[in-house]
């Protein structure tokens, strides 16, 4: 693969494949506690996407995955904001994760919090505060306890993961 044009094909597939998957994990092999909480491990296709192919790149695989999760499977009213927060996902591990090799833990930490506290926990329960009824505070009362928790297990989830992931994906696939 030298050329570009092919470089930008197989980006292109690389990216579908990932969303793909994102939408797999997210929707179908997931955990659902109540309306609030759903409990699945696609925030390692995040970070691998983010790590692999970069901030926008990542961003777009999180909103097209957003939207194609709805497609195979509505859970509840299809609401832009979370697209919003996919985008940001991949966006804040791209930013964070990607051409950095050997990929420095504390950039992983740092990127898997932000997705923890700042997404989920605050902007999603924004989106949920507008079409469950509760408010703000009651919504985060709510999904904090959950987020917590997930503040410190995705971190070392990804800590130990995400370094073996991308390089077995990079000696598989030549993106650069």
């Amino acid at each position: 693969m030298k050329n570009s044009s092919s470089k930008r094909i197989l980006k292109l597939v690389v990216m579908a494949f990932f969303i793909a998957l994102q939408v797999v994990v997210s929707r179908v092999v997931s955990i659902e506690i109540g309306n609030a909480f759903r409990l699945n491990f696609a925030f390692v296709v995040v970070a691998l996407e983010g790590a692999l192919l970069g901030p926008w790149a990542a961003a777009t695989c999180g909103v097209m995955a957003d939207f194609a999760g709805y497609l195979v499977r509505p859970i509840g009213v299809y609401h832009p904001g979370f697209a919003f927060t996919a985008a940001l996902g991949g966006l804040v591990y791209g930013y964070l994760l990607y051409g950095k090799r050997p990929m420095p833990w504390k950039n992983i930490v740092t990127a898997s919090l932000i997705q923890v506290l700042f997404s989920n926990l605050l902007l999603n329960s924004l989106w949920i505060m507008s079409f469950t009824g509760n408010t703000y505070l009651q919504t985060l009362a709510l999904r904090a306890p959950v987020e917590l928790v997930q503040a410190v297990l995705k971190p070392l989830i990804l800590v130990v993961l995400l370094p073996r992931l991308v390089e077995a994906v990079e000696r598989q696939i030549h993106l650069n």
